[in-house]
């Protein structure tokens, strides 16, 4: 499996709020585009790129956020 989050064609969007105002999505923490995935986001972000790019690499994502958890520890 590979954990790469791929190229994507929403990398590049902006996203327009919260923390991470004004970068592209591919410069935010996998650990703040899982918590925009959450409950809550799967329905507020319907259809837009935002929701794409973590849905297109959601495993890539989750992957190495436990893969920094794990690095972390040692």
């Amino acid at each position: 499996m590979n954990n790469e989050v791929k190229e994507h064609p929403d990398e590049d969007y902006i996203i327009k709020f919260g923390k991470y105002k004004g970068k592209k999505l591919k410069d935010i923490p996998d650990s703040y585009l899982l918590f925009l995935w959450g409950d809550e986001g799967k329905e507020l972000y319907e259809n837009t790129p935002l929701k794409r790019y973590i849905r297109d690499n959601l495993d890539a994502i989750k992957a190495n956020i436990n893969r920094n958890r794990w690095y972390n520890k040692v």
